[in-house]
């Protein structure tokens, strides 16, 4: 809030994606001043069932889609904590490449994460876990879904056919938030914004255009920049489906309001880092929850 007090806005949409989703519901409970609505993409309120639903059989999981000799020595190795051996790295690497962005060569902003060096895996480990796949780090006991009913403002939720948030961890929130909408890209991962962007950009600029129509019917919303009316979004049993206009669809998600929420969500982790650094020793690979 004194971030958008600063800037003096008093208006404003979220968007959120991975753990940003996760700061934009606690801050939504909050009841903040002036905030029309909601976008989170790849959603998780309850940490704990999004990590076993990963491991769910058949094609509705992440790792419970491979074959059973690759999850049974992701098990064994993960029992015997042997998360930096060669053998669970080239796994985990691999999986990643499936569900968390499918889309390779990897882009100059993935590499770069990837690339940061081992700082940031400590910040990472100590906060979700040594990887993906297994649970951990101070966020394992996360889980806001008995609260979510509190939320007042529309919601939007997004997800990849392949995201590492499987369709039952998005299946709760959707059943929990009051006004929602939900819409799931076929051909992405965890990365939606990089596996989609064009479809991402039109589904959430649809939802955003509408909701400033509902608490704004007088504004206009059609000029150079947002031309939101060649969206159609269709639904299907195997998934609701986006189609759009290349020629009239934004090619960044670069409105003020987003970039509000971006920063907002940057700096909420950046305050979590610090609490991270007074809490733990970074150079050592053991935690405790705070």
């Amino acid at each position: 809030p004194r971030l958008l007090e600063h800037l003096h806005i008093t208006e404003y949409h979220y968007l959120g994606s991975s753990w940003g989703t996760i700061v934009g519901q606690l801050f939504a409970l909050n009841q903040p001043k002036g905030l029309l609505s909601m976008t989170l993409s790849g959603p998780v309120s309850d940490y704990k069932l999004y990590i076993e639903a990963q491991w769910d059989d058949g094609p509705v999981g992440t790792v419970g889609s491979v074959p059973p000799f690759v999850k049974s020595r992701m098990r064994e190795l993960e029992n015997q904590k042997a998360f930096q051996s060669p053998e669970y790295q080239a796994i985990d690497q691999t999986l990643t490449s499936y569900f968390t962005t499918r889309t390779f060569p990897l882009v100059d902003c993935m590499k770069q994460s990837v690339e940061i060096g081992s700082r940031s895996s400590d910040l990472y480990v100590g906060i979700q876990g040594p990887s993906e796949f297994t649970g951990g780090g101070v966020l394992v006991d996360f889980n806001v879904t008995a609260r979510l009913h509190e939320i007042q403002i529309p919601v939007l939720l997004t997800s990849g056919q392949y995201d590492t948030m499987r369709p039952r961890v998005v299946d709760v929130m959707e059943q929990s938030i009051r006004r929602v909408e939900r819409h799931t890209f076929m051909y992405s991962g965890h990365c939606s914004m990089i596996d989609e962007p064009e479809a991402m950009n039109s589904v959430v600029s649809n939802f955003i255009a509408r909701m400033e129509q509902t608490t704004q019917p007088n504004k206009s919303i059609n000029n150079k920049h947002n031309t939101w009316h060649d969206v159609e979004i269709t639904s299907s049993p195997s998934g609701s489906q986006v189609n759009y206009n290349p020629a009239t669809t934004p090619s960044a998600m670069c409105t003020v309001p987003m970039l509000i929420s971006f920063l907002v969500g940057f700096l909420s982790c950046a305050l979590f880092v610090k609490i991270l650094e007074r809490k733990r020793n970074l150079s050592s690979v053991t935690y405790e929850r705070i």
